[in-house]
């Protein structure tokens, strides 16, 4: 204790005791924190207590992903929902080159899955009606007979856009943008790139959609 009194620049707190003094030095009397803070801050409330005899209220910060003019597109164009994406890569290409499967071709798979469905139905019905001990293995063999045009599907896809190599052009922007690093975009990019092509009024449209009841919550925004 002697020394931190008379050195106390060659002192500093860890990480659990660092928000402890920082409230000391200046006193807080609320704070918006994201989701990694507030665990850091629930774990110190116990060194709260003991030292300054109270705690801030702790309040969850909004969360924002923006989304640009392409990746709007591409999110159409694939058919699917921004937090998808957050799944992994290996989940975001099976949706990706499913959906490339275009045309006539996509209509086939569609026509022949359903015509295979219908048939294997009441085939079912009949074996069961016949042996219902048997509706176990009915079930699996319908479900190996009906992933087998899935599959052909998803590799049909991959064949087409396999030469033009847009799938992958394509999960790279959505990937870069909105899952960088594997990580939720507003912990890895900085948000000037993104108020440079929205304008100054951004800020405000971000602070509107935070205020209130809505707080704490994460919100998908597609830029003008």
């Amino acid at each position: 204790m002697h020394l931190t009194h008379r050195e106390p620049e060659n002192f500093s707190p860890n990480a659990l005791l660092r928000p402890v003094v920082q409230d000391y030095l200046l006193p807080t009397v609320a704070s918006i924190a994201g989701p990694t803070e507030i665990a850091y801050l629930a774990q110190a409330e116990v060194v709260y207590r003991q030292l300054l005899g109270r705690m801030p209220v702790v309040l969850p910060r909004a969360g924002f992903t923006l989304i640009d003019a392409k990746a709007g597109k591409l999110l159409r164009k694939y058919e699917l929902e921004p937090r998808k994406l957050w799944a992994g890569s290996q989940d975001l290409r099976h949706k990706m080159e499913k959906q490339s499967v275009t045309g006539s071709l996509a209509k086939d798979f569609e026509r022949d899955q359903k015509q295979i469905a219908e048939m294997l139905t009441k085939l079912g019905e009949k074996i069961e009606a016949l042996d219902p001990t048997l509706k176990n293995t009915v079930e699996k063999t319908r479900e190996g007979i009906e992933f087998h045009p899935r599959q052909t599907a998803a590799q049909a896809g991959m064949a087409l856009d396999q030469k033009a190599g847009l799938v992958a052009a394509h999960e790279q922007h959505l990937e870069s943008l909105l899952n960088p690093h594997k990580v939720l975009q507003e912990r890895e990019l900085c948000l000037l790139p993104f108020l440079a092509r929205w304008g100054a009024g951004g800020l405000g449209e971000l602070q509107k959609l935070s205020s209130g009841k809505k707080i704490g919550h994460h919100f998908i925004v597609q830029l003008p």
